[in-house]
């Protein structure tokens, strides 16, 4: 279902909603997940998504992108670690140009 929401844009902005099992579950993963706790000394805006891959960083806005249901299916990072290892990719630019091995490994010292 392709839903026009012109309140979020004035040229209008297509929202592709998940079907109803997936609202469900993503009701019964908020209510069960505990709340993560991140404390960061600068303002950043997590966005959750049901699409894409289990985390995104984006430095030029200063935000990180979660999707919940690719964090349920896999990783071996609860929410709260996942967005904090987001995080932490926007706290260290110097490495937003290495080999995607190399940055991880380094992101995953701190």
């Amino acid at each position: 279902m392709i839903v026009h929401a012109r309140s979020w844009n004035p040229e209008g902005v297509r929202v592709f909603w998940p079907n109803p099992l997936r609202w469900l579950w993503l009701m019964w993963w908020h209510v069960t997940n505990p709340k993560p706790v991140i404390e960061e000394s600068k303002q950043y805006t997590v966005y959750f998504v049901h699409a894409g891959c289990w985390g995104e960083y984006r430095p030029d806005r200063n935000e990180v992108i979660i999707c919940p249901w690719k964090v349920d299916e896999s990783i071996d990072k609860t929410l709260e670690e996942l967005i904090n290892h987001e995080l932490t990719h926007l706290e260290h630019p110097e490495a937003d140009d290495w080999a995607y091995g190399e940055k991880e490994d380094y992101i995953e010292q701190f």
